[in-house]
């Protein structure tokens, strides 16, 4: 019986820590999606936003508050993202949870 409970406990455990897990995917676009997405960028002409250099543009973190979420052109048909370029990088987040989900160098 305290074999049954300890185990049954660990499994509470391990489903708790894989349910908390905040799991970002990249977003995958196709090459003409992609191209459509830099012409769109390029031609809002956005200069590059400054960050704190302790942040790391990697997909999956959050992006500081004081980063501006712009939207992209309904033609894009990408209206759950926003974007912004950073560090001389497009980069495409998700506006809910404010994480990078896709840099184009």
């Amino acid at each position: 019986m305290k074999i049954l409970s300890l185990f049954v406990l660990a499994s509470c455990f391990a489903i708790r820590a894989v349910t908390a897990q905040d799991v970002t995917a990249s977003v995958n676009f196709s090459p003409a999606q992609e191209a459509k997405i830099r012409d769109f960028v390029a031609g809002e002409h956005r200069t590059s936003t400054a960050v704190p250099a302790s942040f790391n543009l990697l997909v999956g973190v959050e992006v500081p508050p004081s980063v501006m979420l712009y939207e992209l052109g309904a033609d894009l048909g990408l209206g759950q993202y926003r974007y912004n370029v950073i560090s001389g990088k497009m980069v495409i987040i998700d506006p809910k949870s404010r994480k990078v989900v896709r840099v184009l160098d």
